[in-house]
């Protein structure tokens, strides 16, 4: 057994999945401090238009969105392994137009409407214009969630935990500051354009040093000087099937809060941090879900059983241990909630509990998203997840609209675990019955 255990610690997967964790749970520190700071100094009040602002920006944000973060890892993947140096390019060369078009097109069409959007929404046109900055802040990302990417795909795991801790610190230390100087909600979303725009000279300049000691990675030169010359419609349509369906289980955490704002804003921060707080436990499984992006699709020359085997041992694995652990955070939840954030907080504590038991439940499902895609069942994923939020965001809103925030904190915290359930089923029959049909290989 012990044999086993120290075996199994020397494998790559598990290595850099025990990195990712201990800086996701790093990360998740920092937030939990940002989130308190936030909490105590805004007020109940401040608080809640903190979290309709990042909502808001969520809601939206999904017209940004068209895959290219999600096909560019899963494709550059691919390209690395096979070591095809003009794959690559083309693939960096997508990245960067498509999503440089798309982010000014759209984004600065969303910057002009946001104030008369947020003030038909919520009646206050202050969250559409500080969140006119937070918009910004996601086009000048561009730049630096290229350079994840690559670290991610030529796994420099080590590299990459600690950039983005390091970033992570940034995004916090700098909008608490300016919140504790007295700057209040300007405070937040300027501290994270300030953070942004410096990262994103910093990628830069990273990523051109990384290009000239990688003979597969493309300068800035050839990725610039390669726009319009490709066709990258192959590229499009598998990125864009991606968007969607990310983009559709994206509303399942922003809709509950938008959807309450509508009703009663005060208790938007009573559900945002029960929410944040119940999501604690599944903050080791978050670096499971990122490495099986780039370990599923590198599997599909592999042998189905393979593919099934890493799948279940994943899921099981994952929700094993947050099951523990969410035990022990609601054990906790009576003395932590009050005790850091305040007595104007204590109903988080109760809607905590089966939000909870939700978190655990959505565990399963952390190679689910990567397992479509490495299928290629998008368009099934997408139908069931379109059925799957239409559904729940409309049981959501008839609850919100006519029960108290402890009643409908029920629906709210079934609608992502159900979900999963069904994804997580639906994937295990369908590769039992291409093994029964005798396809050895995914490609096959």
């Amino acid at each position: 057994m012990i044999t086993r255990i120290r075996n199994l610690f020397k494998k790559r997967f598990i290595k850099d999945t025990i990195v990712l964790q201990f800086a996701s749970v790093f990360s998740t520190g920092l937030s939990f401090i940002a989130s308190v700071v936030f909490a105590r100094t805004l007020g109940v009040e401040g608080y809640s238009a903190y979290a309709l602002i990042f909502a808001f920006v969520g809601i939206v944000g999904i017209f940004m969105n068209i895959g290219t973060n999600q096909s560019a890892l899963t494709l550059l993947s691919e390209a690395y392994a096979q070591k095809d140096r003009d794959k690559a390019r083309n693939i960096l060369t997508y990245y960067v137009q498509v999503t440089g078009t798309v982010l000014l097109v759209v984004g600065f069409s969303i910057i002009l409407i946001s104030p008369f959007l947020t003030k038909f929404f919520y009646g206050d046109s202050t969250i559409g214009q500080l969140a006119r900055v937070i918009i910004l802040v996601d086009i000048i990302k561009i730049f630096f969630g290229m350079y994840i990417i690559v670290l991610q795909v030529i796994r420099q795991i080590k590299i990459l935990a600690v950039i983005e801790n390091i970033n992570k610190v940034f995004y916090v230390a700098v909008p608490v500051t300016l919140v504790l100087i007295g700057w209040g909600l300007k405070g937040i979303v300027f501290g994270h354009l300030i953070v942004a725009s410096g990262f994103a000279v910093f990628a830069w300049i990273s990523y051109s040093r990384l290009a000239k000691n990688d003979p597969i990675l493309p300068s800035w030169s050839e990725i610039f000087s390669n726009m319009f010359k490709s066709r990258f419609s192959y590229y499009f349509r598998f990125g864009f099937m991606i968007a969607i369906d990310k983009n559709i289980v994206s509303l399942y955490s922003t809709l509950p809060i938008f959807i309450l704002g509508l009703f009663s804003i005060n208790d938007v921060a009573i559900l945002k941090i029960a929410i944040a707080y119940a999501g604690l436990p599944l903050t080791l499984i978050g670096p499971v879900s990122r490495l099986l992006s780039v370990h599923l699709p590198i599997t599909k020359s592999y042998s189905l059983s393979i593919l099934k085997r890493d799948f279940v041992r994943s899921s099981v694995g994952s929700f094993l241990i947050t099951s523990g652990l969410a035990v022990i955070f609601a054990l906790m939840a009576s003395i932590l909630i009050p005790l850091v954030y305040g007595q104007e907080y204590i109903l988080s504590v109760y809607l905590s509990f089966p939000l909870l038991v939700g978190s655990a439940i959505t565990a399963l499902g952390v190679g689910n998203g990567s397992a479509f895609r490495t299928l290629n069942l998008m368009r099934k994923s997408i139908y069931v997840n379109a059925v799957a939020v239409l559904t729940g965001a409309g049981v959501v809103y008839f609850f919100m609209k006519h029960y108290p925030i402890t009643v409908s904190v029920y629906p709210v915290a079934a609608w992502v675990p159900v979900s999963t359930l069904i994804f997580y089923v639906y994937l295990l029959i369908y590769i039992n019955l291409r093994i029964k049909e005798g396809r050895t290989y995914v490609n096959q």
